[in-house]
């Protein structure tokens, strides 16, 4: 499942086929779109009231297969139009009428970044491979999660204002991210050596020892209070982190997400 929407008695799911070949796009169980190949490109977003997602389509013709991306928008699909020298896209983000999208070109070891005000390049390091790129923010202040391979060391990056703002320790990824108004905050789970980690706005705060965070929704800005949804590594109850203070929930199990309302 890479995205699930609620509205009133209607529910939407958008999917991707297990052996990673095609998707469909449901309501109530029943699917909307449905392709036998290709794949989603992000997730489920609401943009200008109606539901968008992004999808890769292998096109078969009589002078062999060739590559499209696709926008959806309330059910419509529609071609983006791209560059002769895109090799790949890498994140698709929905904006009112138009879409951003980060891309890799003929040429160019960066990925790029196309709004509508024009493009810039998301500096990573000389020679380093680019593993993924995902978009967050608005039209009016992208940015990126980014994560590349330098050496033998895989490196997450945040992007945004056109600078990266943050580079965290090597083989350390991104689990759950959100953008509020003023900035990024994202989480990184703990390893064998070190603590988790939670960045909120340019500080870093260390993750409750035992915890960690479970999927890519458990992260949300409340009122102007960082609220974090960490499960326990030892057979304890969850807690929530808001700015420092922690909250018990008594329940057994874990927390998937955590939104606003």
């Amino acid at each position: 499942i890479h995205g699930m929407y609620a509205s009133g008695d209607d529910v939407y799911t958008l999917g991707q086929s297990r052996n990673g070949e095609g998707f469909s796009f449901r309501k109530n169980g029943e699917a909307v779109i449905a392709r036998d190949n290709g794949y989603i490109i992000g997730t489920l977003e609401t943009s200008d009231d109606s539901l968008c997602f992004a999808f890769y389509e292998n096109i078969k013709s009589a002078e062999g297969s060739i590559g499209r991306y696709y926008s959806v928008r309330g059910g419509k699909v529609s071609q983006i139009g791209l560059r002769d020298d895109i090799k790949k896209v890498w994140d698709i983000m929905h904006c009112d009428d138009f879409e951003i999208y980060v891309a890799s070109l003929t040429g160019i070891i960066a990925p790029v970044l196309f709004t509508k005000k024009g493009m810039m390049t998301i500096p990573i390091p000389t020679k380093a491979i680019l593993l993924s790129v995902n978009l967050f923010g608005n039209e009016d202040n992208p940015g990126a999660e980014i994560m590349y391979m330098s050496g033998s060391a895989i490196y997450c990056s945040i992007w945004q204002n056109g600078a990266t703002v943050m580079t965290f320790p090597k083989d350390r990824t991104i689990s759950s991210l959100c953008s509020p108004d003023d900035g990024a905050c994202c989480t990184v789970n703990p390893s064998s050596s070190s603590p988790g980690l939670i960045y909120r706005c340019g500080e870093l705060h260390e993750m409750p020892s035992g915890y960690s965070c479970i999927g890519d929704k458990s992260i949300c800005m409340v009122n102007g209070i960082l609220h974090v949804g960490l499960s326990s590594r030892t057979m304890g109850g969850p807690i929530v982190w808001k700015d420092g203070e922690t909250e018990t929930l008594k329940i057994n199990g874990y927390i998937a997400s955590i939104s606003a309302h």
